[in-house]
């Protein structure tokens, strides 16, 4: 199960490491010892190898408790930008519309100080309610 000797025992797959240390789990010190020497080994690599497969498991663990935590957080600030982003576009959407409203009475009528006709005022309205449609409030629209 395991390579041969020649290799470099520290060279070796973890595979062939956690076969290393299936081996001799249940071998006395005399034992082991003539397994270390068979296999070109020292009994701390083996010890060594031993924890790290008895930690492997808890450590893929908080790996991935670490990494769905990132991904969370991720999550939440990818909400918040989306939500920061529809405030801004809409805030975008309503100063142009108003701008274009502002610039479109001032076209029609020239300022205040003067009495409408009823013609004018349904242009008003007709020019208020293509400024809600762009994304206008009605009441900003309004004063306008």
């Amino acid at each position: 199960m395991l390579p041969d000797q020649a290799s470099d025992s520290e060279g070796w797959s973890s595979q062939d490491k956690f076969n290393a240390v299936l081996e001799s789990a249940a071998l006395s010190e005399v034992e082991l010892a003539e397994y270390c020497r068979r296999r070109g080994l020292y009994p701390e690599q083996l010890r060594r190898w031993r924890t790290s497969c008895e930690q492997a498991n808890a450590q893929s663990q908080s790996a991935a408790r670490q990494e769905a935590d990132a991904l969370k957080a991720e999550r939440r600030r990818t909400r918040d930008l989306e939500r920061e982003l529809r405030r801004k576009n809409a805030a975008l959407a309503e100063t142009a519309a108003l701008l274009t409203l502002r610039k479109k009475a001032r076209a029609i009528w020239g300022g205040r100080g003067r009495m409408t006709n009823a013609q004018d005022r349904r242009q008003a309205v007709a020019l208020v309610t293509e400024a809600c449609q762009a994304g206008a409030r009605l009441r900003s629209a309004c004063m306008h």
